[in-house]
């Protein structure tokens, strides 16, 4: 069994998260938003967070989580057990799963309440606003919150007026860019600092995009301007500033389309149409309406299958990418491997020819059995594993088998095995992050635009670091 951590084992960075969370620098609201780093024991805070105000008598008896399905389940559900200051929390922690009968039971337990956010709107329609029992609320790493029009940030700023701490801890503020922060920060302080609405903040900083999808800032410096209006209620952390963090060996493994896949390739991706032969369909008509739609068929021709009659069936094209797959794992020497992927089509076909494949979702103990070394090849959608996992115990190496578009899914999926979580468990591998692309490809078009959305996240967490220049109320914000 290992030995219970204390305080006095937090980090520095964590105990300055703590502070800011305690001791708010904005003159309006307790609520912030902490952009930490993934790995920097955000959850632990988070809970210590919660003991430090009910020992001031700040909260009532109930506080609420607001977390992703997994993260809910795997992390904040046990994360006491690992900290002596939180042992008190063991019987005072609730999961709110099961039929809307057993979540109702367990509304009765005092202490602190986890639910995922698709079940928030239930609670929230449960007990109305004027019935809200929970004075402050943590939402943790929830895709929702960057959307204004998700079901998520709809039901959070429905209770926001009769709750007096709303604490939004996420690693990655933005993936997509300056426009996707306007709820997170309009959740804090109710539209002061960024508008009112969304509208008005895109119309004030931005411009369209030349292809016609989202927005860029129309000039470099709103990129310091916005920042400055919300340091006050937002900061972050880079564990790398204060740990002895592993470098990160990240490399991408071309390969060629075979000759007759590259004509269909570039047939489709000029035509927007390809007509395919299937053994049991005879000929498949594929058709593009538009560019999205046609990226996202090319980098099904990429993977080696494609999807007709609306996604129902798939049509195998090419294995070069399992091939290449399986010389990595042949080179890996048994070393235990986390296999990425884009597609079912692709999960049906590593399992085919990889018999000791197993699929992260289909056990329960999977995720154990990973960390204890039972699983060789784990298998998971960055969607269903990129949050709050704690994957490292397992191995040190992920492949992609595919390109994905999002910049959060990349680094929360990368995080799981990542140099910082490496470091606070003191195993210090490298981590090993292994990109299967094919040349001259569109996957090459998925990197250009990851390292673009990389670069604005990180110019904006690192001006509103902690432990940065002393943070003040912008005079632009006195009087309100």
């Amino acid at each position: 069994m290992r030995k219970l951590l204390t305080r006095q084992d937090f980090h520095i960075f964590q105990d300055g998260m703590l502070d800011r969370f305690l001791n708010p620098v904005a003159d309006d609201t307790a609520s912030a938003c902490g952009w930490a780093g993934m790995g920097t024991g955000k959850t632990a805070v988070g809970l210590t967070l919660v003991r430090e105000l009910e020992k001031a008598k700040e909260l009532t008896e109930r506080t609420l989580v607001v977390s992703t399905k997994k993260a809910a389940v795997e992390t904040w559900q046990h994360e006491h057990k690992h900290w002596e200051q939180l042992q008190y929390q063991a019987d005072r922690t609730t999961l709110l799963s099961g039929t809307p009968e057993e979540r109702i039971a367990k509304l009765q337990s005092p202490g602190i309440h986890i639910i995922n956010q698709e079940n928030l709107r239930w609670l929230v329609q449960g007990f109305g606003v004027k019935d809200w029992p929970y004075k402050l609320v943590i939402v943790d790493d929830c895709k929702g919150l960057k959307m204004p029009r998700s079901v998520t940030y709809s039901m959070l700023r429905a209770i926001r007026p009769v709750t007096d701490r709303i604490i939004n801890l996420t690693g990655t503020p933005m993936p997509r860019g300056y426009e996707q922060l306007w709820p997170q920060i309009a959740l804090i302080d109710g539209g002061k600092r960024l508008y009112k609405s969304k509208r008005d903040y895109i119309n004030r900083f931005f411009e369209p995009n030349e292809n016609g999808f989202g927005y860029s800032l129309r000039d470099p410096e709103y990129a310091d301007e916005i920042a400055r209006r919300v340091s006050d209620i937002a900061f972050s952390v880079d564990p790398k500033d204060y740990l002895d963090v592993p470098e990160v060996h990240d490399r991408v493994i071309g390969f060629d389309l075979p000759e007759s896949v590259r004509d269909q390739y570039e047939e489709l991706e000029q035509e927007f149409f390809l007509l395919l032969e299937s053994v049991n369909d005879g000929d498949i008509e594929i058709e593009a309406p538009n560019v999205g739609v046609v990226k996202n068929k090319l980098r099904q021709i990429c993977n080696g299958a494609m999807y007709y009659e609306d996604g129902k069936k798939f049509q195998v094209i090419h294995d070069a990418k399992l091939d290449l797959l399986e010389q990595i794992v042949e080179e890996s020497n048994g070393e235990n491997l986390i296999v990425a992927y884009n597609y079912t089509s692709d999960w049906e076909r590593i399992k085919q020819r990889f018999p000791q494949a197993v699929h992260i979702n289909s056990h329960e103990s999977n995720v154990r059995r990973w960390n204890d070394g039972d699983i060789s090849m784990l298998c998971c959608h960055p969607g269903s594993a990129g949050h709050g996992l704690n994957l490292q115990y397992g191995g040190r190496t992920i492949v992609w088998f595919g390109a994905e578009w999002g910049l959060e899914l990349n680094q929360q999926m990368d995080e799981r095995i990542g140099a910082v979580r490496q470091a606070q468990s003191g195993l210090n591998n490298t981590p090993v992050y292994l990109r299967l692309a094919a040349r001259n490809s569109v996957e090459q078009d998925v990197a250009t635009a990851l390292s673009r959305k990389a670069r604005e996240q990180n110019d904006l967490t690192h001006a509103v670091k902690l432990g940065m220049a002393e943070r003040k109320v912008d005079p632009l914000f006195a009087g309100w």
